[in-house]
């Protein structure tokens, strides 16, 4: 058992109280001073590459295109039937947007309308093509949603601005994921086609397409014949003389160690016959519209590599103003003392000024550290470059950060990590890390205009004098609603106030508004946010954490944050702190005991307890290992602990393995090769129904499949499959906290629900009654849901609400409470929303919260004039009236 102290504020007095009280003999160190919006310690930056394997296995490493698309088949015919009176949605009759609305996510992918430069179309990993016509002051999401896959590149006609072309599927992200093709718009976005590839083509993962400037029916587009992650990884070169109607496979690049993935293709200005691509391992020329192709790798004057180096991702750029000159940012990673293992990183800067004919190296960064290394250990992830249109000799580099390269002199000129820290813009006075894309306004000069825009994992960012911005100075965050947040997790205070969410590449970060309007979300440190948790009866009290199980307090409401505990061996930031190495997944659970909010647990390879306690200001959180029987490589991924039976625990791992405990961890059982046994896969999570300890839910992850939801009504003495009839991935799970049969998963593609414990499952209703420029009429749908929570304690002034975290939409909470009984009286006094004590004044206001499954019962009889009188019912719901001589009816 391992004790720490920490505080915002202490005295002797509040020492001297504590000591005596618990009979402890406490040490107080020096404590850490902290002043409104900062933080103490500032995190390394995000792993891309830990969180790709993280990803990978929940992901699965098969190609699930065709899985994912009878999924979005399945779903729509559902939403078809929502209008029928049996649609059971267990409560769910809409949802609200809760933003963040300044904090983005990954973009890839940035065209500006050249003959308008106030209309910038963006592409995001998560999903969709975006517009802002008033120069990124807000956004609009253009893309319907079953076609918002993740959009690498988007293209304009300059000479019918109209029409609009983007690439779909991203070959260099985290979750990688497969794209539906080439999207073409010919009305400036309202409206988009599928643009079908070669027959038998794997046209599903495309990184860039380019367009002849001088015959725009002639289009390029590159990218992989198959997933990254195995299989068939052929590098593709498509061309379409059509307009995009038909395509042909121009080249492929198969000859390993050299093929893979093509990231990058470029056509020379001055001559549109001439085009360079930049793949995994080299840059390559074609002089003949891509017939045949000669690489820039070789021996001097070509671009050398090192004895025991490999290249791991070129991009290659011309300058318009010369387009002899050409530049390449070569990722090369080197195992120079040939021992296995790499240890040296590069980041490599050639330039030619003969077309390609020689190579000469500009510069050389190399490191693990983003301070010295532009692509530090990540160039494979974030890799970009921009030449200056009107002087060859002036070029920025993106990899975490930004670089200028003029004449020879490098300089880093933006600085993520110290523009974070609670800082309530969400960090303008730098850009934000993990560079994707620079493109610069139309109308760049190099004298009067120097507007650039940068696509990175924070959003979209500008500078208006690319050349005068520094670390801290002259960025602007155009993100205002850009709503692309890459959430893993969310919790929310009883009362809707606090939210507190983690996310992809920003950390963690929180809203005290409550409903999502509050465009200051404060980021409170770099790389990735993971689960957090505030505490129901004293909201100054919560907690959140980030990559690799490093655990964060705050006492005041999140004003303050220091880190209290690390799974994976890292000094904390408090007074003292309790370090142990775990060996924690990349995203570590973290759950606060419903029955005891002043008890966390956290887990790596073992499971943790931490309980708090304080007295004026003075905080001591005691650790104690709940489950020791720690096995290398097998860690836990997902904790429940029983509502109403703290003792009553369940944990899963990443091995398929779940065990249980009913005397709070004194002895454990595995129960998931009981009765037909569970997937031994990846456990994304598990729900134990609140008003039956034996009742549960385990999800399986590992790719798209039918064995993905689990149900045993006897605490695992045996199991049944719950999972959706036709095959999915599933994150999350949770019962209703009062109805004992209404259970909710997450999945790749939004919520379903169900009213019979998982026997039959329905998508939750689009429907969302915001108004405004924020409004959405769709929800959480084919957007993954990582996590789901319950806002409320069921009282008549905090009823319970469903709260969703999607990858890719932000975060949602249902419209209306998620009651299974709305109460009516035209005579209340107070009104309120449809409790008992509360009830609704009118059958319209409880029938528009009402979902499927629910009932409204009248307090009082009489005469209710409805205006409009006319009512439509498209839920199923049961009306009672409760007049002394009740009487009931079905209304479908």
């Amino acid at each position: 058992m391992d004790q720490i102290t920490f505080k915002s504020e202490y005295t002797i007095l509040a020492i001297l109280v504590i000591v005596i009280a618990l009979g402890y003999a406490l040490y107080s160190p020096d404590h850490t001073t902290f002043s409104d919006n900062t933080i103490s310690l500032i995190d390394p930056p995000q792993n891309p590459k830990s969180r790709a394997e993280w990803w990978k296995q929940i992901t699965g490493t098969e190609d699930d295109r065709a899985k994912i698309e009878r999924a979005k088949m399945a779903i729509e015919k559902q939403i078809r039937k929502m209008d029928t009176p049996l649609y059971r949605d267990a409560g769910v009759n809409g949802w609200d947007d809760l933003g963040p609305r300044n904090i983005g996510g990954r973009i890839r992918a940035i065209a500006i309308n050249p003959d308008d430069p106030t209309e910038i179309f963006v592409g995001g990993a998560a999903g969709g093509v975006w517009r802002s016509t008033n120069s990124g002051s807000n956004w609009n999401l253009l893309t319907p949603t079953p076609l918002s896959y993740p959009v690498t590149s988007i293209v304009i006609d300059p000479e019918n601005t109209d029409i609009i072309y983007a690439t779909t599927g991203e070959l260099a992200g985290s979750k990688r994921a497969a794209g539906i093709g080439i999207l073409k718009s010919m009305d400036g976005g309202s409206s988009w086609e599928i643009l079908s590839g070669p027959t038998g083509a794997n046209f599903y993962w495309l990184s860039k397409i380019v367009m002849n400037p001088l015959n725009t029916d002639i289009l390029y587009a590159v990218g992989s014949w198959g997933n990254v992650s195995g299989g068939n990884n052929r590098g593709m070169i498509y061309k379409s003389t059509d307009a995009g109607a038909t395509w042909q496979i121009l080249w492929e690049e198969n000859i390993p160690p050299i093929s893979r993935n093509i990231y990058d293709v470029e056509i020379n200005p001055n001559d549109t016959s001439e085009l360079i691509i930049g793949t995994l391992r080299q840059g390559l020329i074609s002089e003949d519209s891509g017939v045949t192709w000669s690489s820039f790798m070789g021996d001097a004057p070509l671009i050398q590599t090192d004895t025991n180096a490999v290249s791991r991702r070129c991009e290659l750029a011309y300058c318009p103003d010369n387009p002899n000159t050409i530049y390449m940012l070569r990722y090369v990673t080197q195992d120079a003392d040939n021992d296995g293992t790499t240890d040296t990183w590069l980041s490599e800067l050639w330039q030619s000024t003969n077309g390609g004919g020689s190579w000469n190296v500009q510069t050389i960064t190399q490191g693990e550290s983003a301070g010295s290394n532009i692509l530090a250990t990540q160039g494979d992830y974030d890799n970009t470059l921009w030449v200056d249109p009107v002087n060859c000799n002036r070029v920025i580099l993106g990899g975490i950060d930004l670089w200028k390269w003029t004449n020879g002199s490098l300089t880093r000129i933006s600085k993520w990590q110290d523009d974070i820290g609670g800082n309530e813009n969400g960090g303008n006075n730098s850009a934000h890390a993990d560079q994707h894309i620079i493109v610069e306004d139309p109308g760049y000069n190099g004298s009067t205009n120097n507007r650039v825009y940068f696509g990175n994992d924070g959003g979209i960012y500008k500078t208006n004098n690319i050349w005068t911005a520094t670390k801290n100075s002259g960025w602007s965050s155009l993100v205002n609603g850009l709503k692309i947040t890459q959430l893993y997790s969310v919790d929310v205070s009883k009362g809707g106030g606090i939210l507190i969410a983690g996310a992809q590449d920003n950390s963690f970060f929180m809203d005290h508004t409550g409903n999502g309007t509050d465009l200051n979300w404060g980021i409170w440190s770099t790389g990735d946010g993971g689960h957090c948790a505030i505490k129901k009866s004293d909201t100054d009290i919560m907690y959140a954490s980030t990559q690799n199980g490093l655990i964060y307090f705050s006492s005041n409401s999140g004003d303050d944050f220091c880190r209290i505990a690390s799974l994976d061996g890292v000094s904390g930031t408090c007074n003292s702190s309790w370090t142990t190495t775990d060996n924690p997944i990349f995203i570590a659970p973290l759950e606060m005991d419903p029955n005891n909010d002043d008890r966390i647990f956290v887990a790596g390879e073992r499971l943790f307890r931490g309980d708090l306690i304080s007295a004026l200001g003075l905080y001591i959180m005691t650790w104690s290992t709940v489950k020791s029987d720690a096995v290398t490589g097998r860690q836990i991924t997902t904790i429940e602990i029983a509502k109403g039976d703290g003792t009553v625990i369940w944990v899963g791992y990443g091995n398929g393995t779940v065990a249980m405990t009913t005397n709070g961890g004194s002895s454990w059982t595995n129960v998931d090769n009981n009765g037909i046994g569970l997937a031994n896969k990846y456990i994304t999570d598990i729900a134990i129904n609140p008003g039956n300890h034996n009742e549960v839910m385990v999800t399986v992850a590992g790719g798209y499949t039918q064995n993905s939801v689990y149900y045993t009504d006897n605490a695992g003495t045996t199991w049944e499959n719950r999972s959706l009839d036709f095959d999915m991935l599933v994150h999350s799970v949770t019962w209703h906290p009062q109805s004992g049969n209404w259970v909710y998963i997450g999945t790749d593609q939004g919520i379903f629900a169900s009213e019979d414990d998982g026997q039959e499952w329905s998508i939750t209703p689009l429907i969302s009654q915001n108004s405004g420029p924020y409004a959405s009429s769709e929800g959480p749908i084919y957007t993954p849901v990582l996590e789901l929570v319950w806002q409320g304690t069921g009282s008549s002034t905090y009823p319970y609400y469903l709260v969703a975290a999607t990858h890719g939409r932000g975060a949602w909470r249902t419209k209306a409470p998620i009651r299974t009984t709305y109460y009516v009286d035209k005579d209340c006094d107070p009104c309120g929303t449809g409790s008992f004590s509360r009830p609704y004044s009118t059958f319209r206001a409880a029938v528009s919260a009402a979902g499927s499954g629910s009932k409204i019962i009248f307090l009082s009889g009489g005469v209710y004039d409805e205006v409009p009188n006319s009512i439509l019912m498209k839920r199923r719901i049961r009306v009672l009236i409760d007049d002394g001589v009740t009487s009931s009816v079905i209304i479908k």
